[in-house]
């Protein structure tokens, strides 16, 4: 005898969508989006604490040292190698998961056993890691963890649109020294920043990275590694990778939009620069070498610099203001100008 599988269909109002029911699972009309009745199953939970367990276990304790997790190990080195942008990366990750928000919503949620496979693969990252001794490489595995249990749990569409953002973390890893850059960036703010200082009527002296006043108003500066600009640099890049992210342009304009971020940073540095240099020549030098040399970066350097990637942007899309204030205006003309028959 054939089996007859009942549905039931209920109404509040007409206006309101229909709900239909079948084999546990509940389904708008109009939306992608179908899920278990019962997502939170036994399964599903013991799968979100064995996933938690994993990430507690990898990251709150270390075989390498035993005194310090590797997230510890992590952020510690963010002040050892000016990596003071490393906070950033979460909240910036956040933002990009967060412009998906809608298509996540509409996405059908479903388990995809595939998610276990790229959650090995990040348990085989953390082991070659910890046999080679090299923290890096150990969190190399976090973000892929992430992202193989995000596909576990959800499924390959909510996976692909958080596969950049979550793998974008990587940036958060301390970096190997890049020592002949930070030296180039050196030398060049310094010689640029001396340009611009005569201009403006400070007269200098260079010495490698050493800068001095000729009238002896303020002590020799000493551009060094903190001062090359390669943390902006890096900050400004990740800035507009996130930017261009979320921007709806096509994909040779992103990375026009991301290139154009390194001339901003170097130019950015040199114009702080030369204002520390102005300042103590002219107003007082402790207060330059002092208060503005600390907080110069975040109240000079970053709003010109944001301002710089909104420029390239309105050039890249088109959107300039005066050119949207010329259509309007042309807009009202023609609209105001009478029709002869």
């Amino acid at each position: 005898m054939l089996e007859r599988r009942a549905y039931s269909c209920h109404t509040l109002e007409e206006s309101q969508p229909l709900i239909l029911k079948k084999n546990n699972f509940i389904t708008m009309p109009h939306s992608k989006t179908t899920f278990p009745k019962g997502f939170l199953s036994l399964p599903i939970l013991i799968s979100i604490i064995l996933t938690l367990g994993i990430l507690y276990f990898f990251y709150t304790n270390t075989f390498i040292d035993s005194k310090v997790s590797y997230l510890y190990w992590m952020t510690f080195h963010w002040e050892q190698d000016q990596m003071d942008y490393g906070w950033m990366v979460p909240v910036l990750s956040a933002i990009m998961i967060y412009h998906h928000r809608q298509k996540m919503r509409e996405a059908v949620k479903e388990i995809d056993w595939r998610g276990l496979g790229l959650v090995t693969f990040g348990v085989l990252i953390y082991l070659i890691g910890y046999r080679a001794i090299q923290n890096r490489i150990i969190l190399l595995a976090l973000p892929v963890i992430l992202l193989g249990s995000t596909w576990f749990l959800s499924g390959r569409t909510v996976a692909k649109l958080c596969a950049f953002p979550l793998l974008f973390l990587w940036m958060d890893i301390p970096l190997i020294p890049l020592t002949k850059i930070t030296i180039d960036l050196q030398v060049i703010a310094t010689e640029a920043a001396h340009v611009l200082s005569d201009l403006l009527g400070v007269d200098t002296i260079v010495q490698g990275t050493n800068i001095f006043s000729t009238t002896g108003k303020w002590d020799a500066y000493s551009v060094t590694g903190g001062c090359s600009g390669m943390r902006s640099l890096i900050a400004l890049i990740l800035i507009a990778v996130t930017w261009a992210y979320v921007t709806s342009m096509p994909s040779w304009k992103k990375i026009l939009f991301v290139a154009c971020s390194v001339p901003m940073a170097v130019i950015g540095n040199i114009f702080r620069l030369t204002s520390i240099f102005t300042l103590s020549e002219y107003v007082n030098s402790s207060f330059a070498s002092k208060t503005w040399h600390d907080w110069s970066g975040l109240l000079f350097f970053f709003p010109i610099s944001l301002a710089g990637l909104a420029l390239t942007q309105a050039l890249l899309t088109g959107n300039l203001p005066w050119s949207n204030r010329r259509a309007t205006r042309h807009t009202v003309i023609n609209h105001n100008t009478p029709t002869h028959p």
